[in-house]
């Protein structure tokens, strides 16, 4: 936003001479204007902390001295959404402080040579008021006078003036040229008028006017328009800012960054929203550690029963493997850990495992057919490499074309899955090997008993003839499948929140609750927010 500066600043932020006054503290600022607050809808709420504070008196003799400090908690648009947190009440050490209508706030960091500030701020930043009718009221014209809409964005740049100074270079739309000629000729007549008024006395740089470059609440420039080189104001299509002698080619690519975000031709719309509390996504984070070790525990337990000394060897591999999986981790920069994130660790856990089952069967079956431990490593590995690298490779294409589609939490599973099916590869194939070729070279190791694949195998539940009742399996396959798409045919589709949209709230009770038992609850008068539908995990 551009405003016409001086001309705009309103309330306490200037005085009587048209200058402005640039306030150390929003408090300060906004209580001077409580009583036109009562009069139309308040344009923002802010609301402050208080607290009295007591110092020791510095000389002999001397009394304490009591002062209350009022420090910023929070604003908003609305009252409501202000104390919303608070249970709609104003908490007991606390005091809202409200914006009057057409007014608008904007801080202005010391950084920025702050007009009109004559004592120091505690905090670094100053505050102004300033009109604000967005749109045009009665005789009201609008302000701000100019948006980054009235702004071409490929014409607006940082560059080095004729003086060899850096200067940033606007480029106007037809309406944003009128405009701007418009503004910077009044306030080159104001300037010229105030100078004059005074007998011309002085550097008449003291008398200039200024116009505001505003982002975000915040003001990041204002130039000063020189009614001596432009007494009729600065004709469009295109001008320049001279940051002067001062000003660096940083500061320079900073403003045009800031009017080139303003003239972006978009306007967003949310997509999706996560809100998630401190508390609860700690104890989120507790469950999936949680549920990463034991199912790191429950595999290691199942290969150490099943494959004996093999399956030692392939809970070394895991954990080798985890220690890649932390390290690409932190060597990817802006990877964020998130729970979708977790479950594809987890995940690939399972994968990592069993690439080792698939060799370790193939190492077991060649010892059962007579071979040596060490030649039976050999071929287990060979003959299963080619099975290993095609289920990871199926893996990796799922995960990458899931990242490359999805959006928001899935592509954190799909991220952490194809990370976890490389690594895992690699292990299996190269690590896990490496230990057996180690150790093949010791005669202890030359035993079948070692890897449990002593004799034939005799347990009945494994020797189960799948073929002989394929007729029975295709049945039950069809019957499954005939009745999924009835089913999918009549009902349709349980889409979830992510499909449907709407409000999803999760919540840690005390105690065990029903699902009938938290509707009434979420029904009840006093509950602001109503539920169409709540699912609580009742544990009795």
């Amino acid at each position: 936003m551009l405003f016409d500066f001086e001309n705009d600043l309103t309330g306490p932020s200037i005085d009587g001479a048209g200058n402005p006054v640039a306030s150390p503290s929003l408090y300060v600022l906004l209580k001077q204007v409580q009583t036109q607050a009562k009069k139309g809808e308040p344009e923002a709420f802010y609301l402050f902390k208080n607290k009295t504070v007591t110092k020791k008196a510095t000389k002999k003799g001397g009394k304490p001295t009591t002062t209350v400090e009022h420090s910023l908690v929070t604003q908003a648009p609305t009252e409501t959404e202000l104390l919303k947190r608070y249970g709609g009440k104003v908490p007991t050490d606390g005091e809202v402080l409200k914006v009057p209508a057409h007014m608008l706030v904007v801080r202005c960091p010391a950084s920025k040579r702050c007009l009109g500030a004559t004592s120091a701020s505690t905090n670094g930043t100053y505050y102004y008021l300033l009109k604000y009718f967005p749109q045009p009221v009665g005789k009201q014209t609008q302000i701000p006078e100019m948006t980054g809409g009235d702004l071409v964005l490929s014409g607006t740049r940082a560059d080095f003036g004729q003086t060899g100074q850096p200067v940033v270079l606007l480029q106007f739309t037809n309406h944003g040229s009128d405009q701007f000629q418009k503004i910077t000729r009044e306030e080159a007549d104001r300037g010229k008028l105030r100078f004059t008024s005074t007998g011309s006395q002085g550097d008449y740089l003291n008398y200039t006017q200024h116009f505001a470059i505003v982002l975000d609440g915040q003001l990041e420039s204002t130039p000063y328009i020189d009614f001596k080189q432009n007494p009729n104001g600065i004709a469009g299509p295109n001008a320049e800012i001279d940051l002067g002698a001062g000003g660096s080619l940083k500061e320079a690519k900073d403003l045009a960054l800031v009017l080139q975000t303003g003239a972006l031709p978009v306007s967003f719309k949310q997509i999706e929203r996560t809100d998630v509390s401190a508390t609860l996504g700690k104890s989120s984070l507790t469950q999936a550690w949680h549920a990463a070790l034991v199912g790191l525990v429950l595999v290691a337990i199942f290969l150490l029963v099943l494959y004996r000394f093999l399956g030692l060897v392939a809970v070394i591999g895991l954990g080798i493997y985890a220690l890649f999986y932390y390290a690409a981790i932190l060597l990817f920069p802006g990877v964020v850990l998130t729970l979708p994130g977790f479950a594809g660790l987890i995940l690939t856990i399972g994968v990592a495992a069993d690439a080792n089952v698939v060799v370790f069967e193939r190492i077991k079956e060649e010892v059962r057919a007579g071979k040596s431990v060490r030649a039976a490593i050999a071929a287990g590995y060979g003959k299963g490499f080619h099975t290993i690298l095609d289920a990871n490779v199926v893996t990796a294409i799922t995960a990458l074309v899931l990242f490359l589609i999805a959006v928001a939490s899935v592509k954190g599973f799909a991220l952490f899955l194809l990370i976890g099916t490389v690594i895992s590869l690699l292990t299996a194939v190269a690590a896990t090997r490496a230990l057996l070729h180690v150790l093949s070279g010791f005669k202890w190791f030359d035993n079948p008993r070692f890897m449990g694949a002593q004799g034939q195998q005799t347990a009945k539940w494994l020797q189960i003839d799948f073929m002989k009742y394929r007729k029975v399996w295709f049945a039950l396959s069809g019957v499954i499948i005939i009745a999924g798409a009835i089913s999918l045919g009549v009902r349709g589709l349980n889409l979830g929140i992510d499909f449907k949209g709407g409000t999803q709230v999760t919540f840690k009770t005390p105690k065990p609750y029903t699902t009938d038992e938290i509707r009434t609850i979420a029904a009840a008068p006093d509950v602001s927010a109503r539920t169409q539908s709540c699912r609580a995990a009742a544990r009795r």
